[in-house]
């Protein structure tokens, strides 16, 4: 009875809460975008759904780390809280084919690109979505469809609550909640059906061919953004979300979810009418019922039928023709038994090792790579609190603490609350967090340090630490115009007018806009950019400028240098300044976090120089000059793109994350540190290096939930 009294008292708890953010998200409409939200589309070599929906208010930003928890409610709300643009021509474009429609009346967009002749490639393909809102408006968007091949043996549908992500949804009250107060870093994924998933995809026939991948789920079209974000940081194979109003059959009515998903099912049945289905589920609703009516509509379809037990199940019958398990690696097992998921020798799946061995042991090596590190960082602490008299060593070394997800380096801990009280000191009054040198640098680093602890207390210097960080990108500010090289970045020292000083480079810019957009959404509000900023915002317009400068930065061939008239790497044998792979990562870093769009031309071409010099043994372009600051660069870098894989120059898929972790576990000290014999950039400095380290491996293989 107590525990019902909590849930009930929850519950109207939420329920104002939810009032209150309905109240505020309609009166800050006004401060929300028209635009088109596009779906991933899917299809074949014959012909292409584009997906989308174009809305009269754009789904707000997803914060990077954790959001708050009334926070996310206020985004949940703003999420539902939209209007639809219903019944205006659109016309899409399908790697270089078109075709014409009309929204319907939710604003949903769902129209079929043939192929004609020239069939479509296999693979992610450009799509260009124009959505004609009247005579003089046009609203465009780019996005991408997932090609595959019509012979696909094999396709893989999989629910998303309680399936692949924690819900609880046997619980309505409690999963109401949880819905609405979590964002993607607090969702947690249901132990190894990441890794499941990925080898199911890679089946094995067609020599490692990707089987196509859906999740059909019964959520609301509204949380397409959360559930997406949800997948790319958890690492789940890439494939097409179908939900409620945004899969087949959405110019229909809300159907009941089992009628929901038995008829958009059918619907891919379809579009792959000679390929058998795998099913994947949980017990916690009605996937079961659903599974049983495809088997019975269909008993030539479906392959194999899996669903989860989130509880213990007395009722066989309801799974009968079915497989049962309870994580991912019980579901790779039936897989196996099955016949579709093929078995090498050696007892691995081809495509990639079993769950459980490989991946498994190299996570488990990775936690214990990291304990011997962060035990080694423990006892180089100093009695002040700080390691090696620095306030950015210091930083970066409490943030790696953090993100463990250990509790004995928690912000509870000793070590991280005596270096969290050691750098509140080295705030001033103008709102860096500094000492002697380098105040946007550290500025930067120690702010994201503060933002990681999340504490009520350190607020104000957050603040001051926006206010400053925002002043000191060269601009017109300090008399700098939009011609001159350095507009738009950050250097060493805050800039002023007729003085000498470090210019902007792209290595303090990449941690300014990191700290910038992170401290925005940490602070879950934004200021208008005054009179001259045409309704955008102050963190809008320094974006804006940004870009100019990571423009200035990026060679023809996509990769970047330090500086407009310098490269750290000298000068390329055809001529012109060398492009090399720290400061091209830090690029596509930093065009991600300026909310480029991932198909802008100028994204794809950093990933394209990316991947063609691909290296985990080497800095490309330096050697081993600076090599654990570009592991903690790319891991970023990859990490918000949101691929898994690098296919490099000579078409061979990596792992990034698996290559790059046995790499560093590969080279570290025996007393747990990393350090580069190289001296340059003060890597010869243990508690630097492996700071750097941490955080790349927490990055790539996740320390707590964030990352």
């Amino acid at each position: 009875m107590l525990r019902l009294c909590k849930r009930v008292v929850a519950l109207q708890a939420f329920v104002a809460a939810a009032a209150c953010a309905l109240v505020w998200s309609a009166c800050c409409r006004a401060e929300r975008e028209a635009g088109v939200e596009l779906y991933a589309g899917y299809g074949t070599t014959q012909r292409v759904l584009v997906r989308g929906r174009a809305m009269e208010e754009m789904p707000p930003q997803l914060p990077q780390g954790k959001g708050s928890r009334m926070g996310n409610v206020v985004r949940t709300v703003k999420l539902l809280d939209t209007d639809e643009i219903a019944d205006k021509p659109v016309v899409v474009t399908c790697d270089g084919r078109t075709a014409a429609g009309r929204t319907d009346k939710e604003g949903i967009i769902h129209i079929w690109v043939e192929a004609g002749e020239q069939p479509f490639k296999t693979g992610e393909l450009p799509v260009h979505v124009a959505v004609k809102v009247s005579d003089k408006a046009v609203l465009n968007a780019d996005g991408t469809a997932l090609v595959h091949s019509p012979e696909a043996p094999f396709v893989i549908v999989s629910d998303f609550d309680d399936t692949v992500c924690q819900m609880g949804m046997g619980n309505v009250a409690a999963a109401v909640i949880k819905t609405a107060t979590e964002d993607p870093a607090r969702m947690k994924p249901v132990e190894g059906m990441s890794g499941f998933l990925k080898e199911l995809a890679q089946g094995g026939e067609g020599g490692g061919a990707a089987r196509p991948v859906f999740i059909v789920s019964g959520r609301a079209g509204s949380f397409h953004p959360v559930l997406v974000a949800f997948l790319q940081r958890n690492g789940f194979p890439k494939g097409a979300l179908l939900l409620r109003h945004t899969g087949a059959g959405e110019t229909a009515e809300p159907a009941p979810v089992r009628a929901y998903k038995v008829a958009a099912i059918e619907g891919l049945m379809d579009v792959f009418p000679r390929s058998k289905f795998i099913l994947i589920g949980d017990s916690g609703e009605k996937d079961p019922e659903v599974c049983t009516d495809l088997r019975q509509k269909h008993p030539d379809r479906v392959a194999l039928a899996l669903i989860r037990l989130v509880k213990d199940e007395q009722d066989a019958a309801r799974f009968e023709g079915m497989k049962t398990f309870r994580d991912g690696a019980e579901a790779l097992a039936a897989a196996q038994a099955a016949g579709v998921v093929t078995v090498a020798a050696g007892g691995g799946a081809r495509g990639g090792p079993a769950l459980g061995q490989a991946d498994e042991s190299l996570l488990r090596e990775s936690r214990a790579g990291i304990d011997r590190a962060l035990s080694y960082l423990v006892k180089k602490q100093a009695a002040d609190g700080l390691w090696c008299s620095d306030p950015a060593i210091t930083a970066l070394v409490a943030t790696a603490m953090m993100g463990s997800g250990q509790k004995e380096y928690s912000i509870e801990s000793e070590p991280v609350k005596r270096a969290l009280a050691r750098l509140r000191q080295f705030a001033r009054p103008d709102g860096s967090i500094c000492g002697k040198f380098y105040p946007g640098y550290t500025t930067s680093i120690c702010a994201m340090a503060f933002i990681e602890a999340g504490r009520p207390e350190d607020k104000e210097i957050l603040r001051g630490a926006r206010k400053f960080l925002l002043s000191a990108q060269v601009d017109e500010g300090e008399g700098f115009k939009k011609d001159d090289p350095q507009y738009g970045g950050w250097g060493y020292e805050k800039p002023a007018e007729g003085q000498e000083m470090h210019e902007a480079d792209m290595s303090n810019t990449q941690f300014a806009l990191e700290a910038v957009r992170a401290l925005q959404e940490a602070a879950e509000e934004d200021v208008p950019g005054g009179a001259a900023a045409e309704g955008r915002t102050e963190t809008e317009l320094c974006f804006q400028k940004a870009i100019t400068y990571l423009e200035r930065c990026q060679n023809n061939d996509g990769g970047f240098v330090y500086r407009p008239d310098e490269s750290k790497a000298g000068e390329a044998p055809e001529g012109g300044l060398r492009s090399y792979g720290s400061m091209t990562y830090a690029g596509l870093k930093s065009m991600v976090y300026a909310r480029l769009d991932p198909n802008d031309k100028r994204v794809r071409a950093a990933r394209e120089w990316a991947c063609k010099h691909w290296s985990v043994a080497e800095n490309p372009g330096l050697g081993d000059q600076g090599l654990y600051y570009y592991y903690l660069t790319m891991a970023k870098a990859l990490s918000v793109w949101g691929e898994e894989a690098v296919v490099d120059a000579a078409g061979k898929k990596h792992n990034w994350r698996s290559e790059m972790t046995a790499q560093l576990l590969k080279i570290q000290q025996a007393d747990g540190s990393w350090v580069n014999k190289n001296a340059r950039w003060m890597e010869n400095i243990p508690e630097l290096s492996t700071a750097f380290t941490v955080l790349a491996i927490e990055h790539a293989v996740g320390g707590s939930e964030k990352r």
